[in-house]
């Protein structure tokens, strides 16, 4: 009689830790689904990240040039008025 209580017991045992190890396997599965999703999350928001650095390299590579061509004229224009200075100061 007692062995057949253990063997009760030993079944209730088995059928719960048979429910809590799919409950386990449910819930992992759960959270392997969310990490996937902010995964593809991530790979989304680094392909607009690395879309809007690439439009402001652009940007920043037109200013330079633009940068540039003003100094140049600056330059030229520094540079006409000292040509200038230097005719007036010969003809005075």
């Amino acid at each position: 009689m007692k062995k057949l209580f253990d063997v009760i017991k030993l079944h209730r045992k088995i059928n719960s830790l048979e429910l809590e190890l799919e409950t386990l396997k449910a819930s992992i599965g759960s959270e392997a689904f969310k990490k996937i999703m902010s995964k593809l999350d991530e790979s989304d928001t680094t392909k607009k990240l690395k879309e809007e650095n690439k439009k402001l390299r652009l940007e920043k590579n037109e200013v330079k040039q633009e940068n540039q061509k003003l100094r140049e004229e600056i330059i030229k224009l520094k540079e006409g008025k000292i040509n200038e200075n230097s005719k007036k100061k010969k003809i005075l």
